[in-house]
């Protein structure tokens, strides 16, 4: 809270004096410029051109007018809330401006305490006498006001006790005496600067700016939206697939060599699950013991094969490509997945269980080989009828795109984990 404290006595009549602090044409040259009108509950604008202490322009509420004696103000503005009071008190010499504020000046208010002090007492002690001492001498037109404005002067103290505003000492030299009135020249007074431009227009234009700017964001925004990648779109360089069915290969080298016929022995047992009817290729008769230099005949392996209650394992693996949109803006994921059969028989059923991100649109690129479900962030590959059997050796590949992100938020697309049959799917 800072406060600021001035007394001025003026060789002039009261009325003069109110006229001067309410008249918006007089405080316009001697004060600030501002559009005032001398009312309770009005509201003003004040316009502090070039005024040490002030920001900018600031807003004014009249509390209080009691005329010719008080005049109390509200003042609002940047780093400024703060109450005025304007009190005059008749003297036998004319008499006696008290000027009081208290309130709120901001983060810097000490350095603004002192640059309002200095400004009160050239603009009250200085310029205020002036612009009285031009009224008395008929020197400003007050539009047919009262003529004791002009001519009732009261008793002056002496030409000796007046003295020019460029002597006037500043406030921490003041005598203990209230101070002389000023007299200066006319031309001492200073220069009317033209009124600023009016808030409204001010505002008008910075409304106009921002509704441009904000139009301007929207299409951008809206063009962004309308072309961003959605699931069913072709990825630009990523040629689409045309999966179907993949035929058992051939063994390669490195691969795990596939179950020989076995030939029938006479008198040997039958290994477990292999029938007892000779190979074809294989005589019936007794396979002989030796060979032809008199050694040993090796017999030949036998590999058992696997009953029926051990499942047939398939394996899986999947890639994924991902491409954003315009500016990053959404995704789009296109993911490849082979199921592959390794043993020696076909296998009849098989599920594909794959999370992605939650949200996201799923695109089956691959309709005429499985079944493609979401739920939340699960999404389930099902054979249909003709995809349903993976022959001995044999696999089958099928593609579905999702695709996700916010309208202005970038998503991720990649595969979080696959299982084929509760089997983790590997990964290129």
């Amino acid at each position: 809270m800072s406060e600021i404290s001035l007394d001025v006595d003026l060789a002039h009549p009261r009325e003069r004096v109110w006229r001067s602090l309410t008249d918006r044409r007089l405080l316009d040259e001697w004060f600030m410029q501002s559009d005032m009108e001398p009312r309770e509950g009005a509201t003003f604008t004040a316009y502090p051109v070039g005024v040490a202490g002030f920001t900018g322009p600031f807003e004014v509420d009249l509390i209080e007018v009691a005329a010719p004696r008080r005049l109390h103000l509200r003042m609002r503005g940047d780093q400024l809330h703060a109450d005025m009071t304007w009190e005059l008190e008749e003297r036998p010499e004319g008499c006696r401006l008290s000027v009081r504020q208290t309130g709120f000046l901001g983060v810097n208010g000490t350095l603004r305490r002192r640059e309002l002090r200095r400004t009160y007492q050239r603009l009250f002690a200085e310029a205020l006498p002036v612009m009285l001492a031009r009224i008395a001498a008929g020197e400003v037109d007050l539009g047919g006001s009262v003529e004791a404005l002009h001519t009732g002067m009261p008793r002056q103290r002496g030409p000796q006790q007046l003295v020019g505003a460029a002597k006037l000492p500043t406030r921490r030299h003041l005598p203990d005496a209230p101070p002389a009135a000023v007299v200066a020249e006319p031309s001492a007074l200073p220069q009317r600067q033209p009124l600023p431009e009016q808030p409204e227009r001010r505002r008008g234009r910075r409304v106009l700016a921002v509704l441009v700017t904000g139009l301007m964001i929207a299409a951008l925004v809206g063009f962004l939206w309308a072309t961003r990648p959605r699931a069913g779109d072709p990825i630009a360089g990523i040629p689409e697939v045309d999966v179907t069915r993949v035929p058992a290969v051939a063994q390669q080298p490195g691969d795990e060599p596939s179950a020989t016929p076995t030939p029938w022995v006479s008198g040997a047992a039958a290994a477990p699950g292999v029938s007892g009817s000779p190979a074809p290729g294989v005589s019936s008769g007794t396979v002989p013991t030796t060979g032809p230099s008199g050694g040993p005949v090796p017999s030949p392996s036998v590999e058992p094969t696997r009953g029926p209650s051990e499942p047939i394992v398939l394996t899986a693996g999947y890639s994924t490509v991902t491409e954003h949109g315009v500016l990053g803006i959404g995704y789009v994921a296109k993911v490849t997945t082979t199921v592959k059969n390794p043993g020696t028989e076909a296998r009849e059923g098989w599920r594909v269980v794959m999370t992605i991100p939650d949200g996201a649109e799923v695109s089956n690129k691959s309709s005429a080989l499985v079944n493609v479900a979401i739920s939340g962030g699960t999404v389930t590959i099902t054979p249909n009828a003709q995809s349903k059997t993976i022959a001995a050796g044999g696999q089958i590949a099928f593609t579905y795109h999702f695709s996700g992100g916010s309208l202005l938020g970038l998503g991720t697309g990649s595969v979080k984990t696959c299982t084929v049959d509760g089997k983790t799917c590997s990964t290129s």
